[in-house]
């Protein structure tokens, strides 16, 4: 509903979504919602695109764009599906390098392993193309694609097609 009306979260982050044991859906924190010329001053580096960041980074400077905001929702599915880990490696190197440069962390270009393997191997094929387009190419996911996308993934779950070890 708000990006069908041209309202960007901007802070899109764990800590401004609350789920109720009901499984009903809260935003808070939404003062800092972005709205027609209001840009949001604040934001969280590991959910922030590579555009911003090409563009200095400053979320005063910057308007955000609905891709903006798909960069940050795919952060946010993929902490959810890999318990908290970011997409990007923790090196040496900045959220914000990481980002820019494209260094996801199952980027097979570059070798990149994790811990979480185990998860990565058991997304259904689409999925990991989406987070890897998200995050590589910088061709991002919208909501509705990952509705569809999540919802394939529950149901192969469910007919018992990928391991369970994402339980």
């Amino acid at each position: 509903i708000l990006h069908k009306n041209e309202i960007l979260m901007g802070d899109v982050n764990p800590k401004n979504i609350l789920v109720s044991s009901q499984l009903e859906v809260y935003f808070i924190d939404t003062d800092s919602y972005q709205l027609d010329t209001f840009l949001n001053p604040v934001g969280m580096p590991e959910f922030t695109s590579a555009r911003i960041y090409r563009k200095g980074g400053n979320f005063l400077n910057v308007r955000r764009t609905l891709e903006d905001e798909y960069f940050a929702i795919a952060c946010l599915i993929f902490r959810i599906l890999f318990l908290g880990d970011s997409p990007f490696p923790s090196n040496h190197f900045t959220a914000s390098d990481n980002i820019k440069n494209h260094r996801f962390r199952f980027d097979d270009r570059t070798g990149s392993q994790s811990d979480k393997n185990y998860i990565w191997l058991n997304l259904t094929p689409k999925m990991r193309k989406a987070f890897y387009d998200n995050f590589v190419n910088e061709v991002y996911t919208d909501d509705a694609t990952w509705d569809k996308i999540l919802e394939e993934m529950y149901t192969h779950i469910h007919q018992h097609h990928l391991s369970n070890n994402l339980m």
